[in-house]
């Protein structure tokens, strides 16, 4: 027999209740001027990406 075992049911059973149901979720964000990323900022960081693995693909001499 564990003792330590039945005194955390014990705990367990005797605790208050601890549901999430109190807890309100936040508000959207209403006034959010983007509603997803723009697909310039996309092309640029896809460029970024090509540039980065052309240089070093380059500088590594493959």
């Amino acid at each position: 027999m564990n003792t330590d075992r039945d005194n955390f049911h014990d705990w367990a059973r005797d605790k208050p209740d601890t549901s999430f149901d109190s807890i309100s979720r936040p508000a959207p964000f209403e006034d959010s001027e983007h509603g997803a990323v723009s697909w310039a900022r996309l092309a640029i960081f896809a460029l970024l990406g090509v540039v980065l693995v052309a240089g070093f693909k380059w500088f590594a001499g493959l």
